[in-house]
């Protein structure tokens, strides 16, 4: 890896992070296939409590039931 001065760094242009094509590819390609982490299970520890994000241009839903933790996609 080479190693570069701050001054000549670069970044992805803004069109990558914004462009409905990328975001899709990116979710399909990377999101969608691979283990995401949500929340720690402390975080919805007790019966009732939940926690929600997007994940790969989907809700998820991490919510915690008598006994059990349970992960939904919508």
């Amino acid at each position: 890896m080479a190693v570069q001065p701050l001054e000549k760094a670069r970044s992805l242009p803004f069109s990558a992070y914004t462009d409905p094509v990328v975001i899709e590819e990116e979710s399909t390609s990377i999101f969608s296939r691979e283990w995401v982490f949500v929340c720690m299970a402390g975080e919805v520890s007790q019966p009732g409590d939940y926690f929600a994000m997007i994940v790969a241009l989907k809700d998820a839903l991490k919510r915690s039931m008598p006994k059990r933790i349970e992960l939904s996609f919508f």
